[in-house]
């Protein structure tokens, strides 16, 4: 099972990006800005 969003109490909001095997590989915060993720080390 994968979040797709996590919502703050202030209202902003955080979206989560996955590949094809739900590998989390972006996160978006509230004002847009997006980390790329890469591959965890020892998976």
């Amino acid at each position: 099972k994968k979040i797709a969003k996590i919502t703050d109490p202030s209202g902003g909001v955080t979206t989560f990006g996955y590949d094809a095997n739900l590998n989390l590989i972006s996160r978006t915060d509230p004002l847009g800005r997006v980390k790329k993720l890469g591959p965890r080390a020892g998976a």
